[in-house]
């Protein structure tokens, strides 16, 4: 395992908990920044976060790849995966929230950015091959995305004020080749 963790600022918080082959990359530039790495398996995450009271959580096992990008204030990301996922969070402004859960057989991608403040998006897949991509820009806008199953697909795109979108899709898709 191996583990590199820099902070800058004051009352930052970090802990990184490792089993198995895993490598993870930790920034905190501001203060009051809290992040908490916990992968077992085979399994890398990058977590960076530039602002005030930013809160990351990124729980892993299997074989899996995390990124989650966070700048401004008390933004929130959780991403919870297990077998052979792939994630990448990308949070700019205040208040942004973010939960992405993947299980099942694996090889399911999502992207989720957040441009703005107070937006929420929550993608859960379970199954493979999903692949799910949100980009909310504004503010109060609110996506959720539940793939459950193999080889579907979804993109939300919103921008502006108070836009809600639901995607949910079932049973076996097409597989993604």
């Amino acid at each position: 395992n191996g583990s590199i963790v820099a902070q800058i600022g004051n009352r930052n918080d970090s802990r990184v908990d490792q089993g198995g082959y895993n490598g993870s990359i930790v920034a905190q530039i501001g203060n009051r920044n809290d992040s908490r790495v916990d992968q077992g398996g085979y399994n890398g995450s990058i977590v960076a976060q530039i602002g005030n009271r930013n809160d990351s959580r990124v729980d892993q096992g299997g074989y899996n790849g995390s990124i989650v990008a966070q700048i401004g204030n008390r933004n929130d990301s959780r991403v919870d995966q297990d077998e052979y996922n792939v994630s990448i969070v990308a949070q700019l402004g205040n208040r942004n929230e973010s939960d992405v859960d993947q299980y099942g057989e694996g090889d399911n991608g999502s992207l989720v950015a957040q441009l703005g403040w107070n937006n929420m998006s929550t993608v859960t897949q379970n199954g493979y091959e999903n692949i799910s991509g949100v980009l909310q820009a504004g503010w109060d806008n609110t996506s959720t995305v539940t793939q459950t199953g193999n080889g579907h697909l979804s993109g939300v795109l919103q921008i502006g004020a108070g836009n809600m979108s639901t995607v949910t899709q079932s049973g076996g898709g097409p597989t993604i080749d």
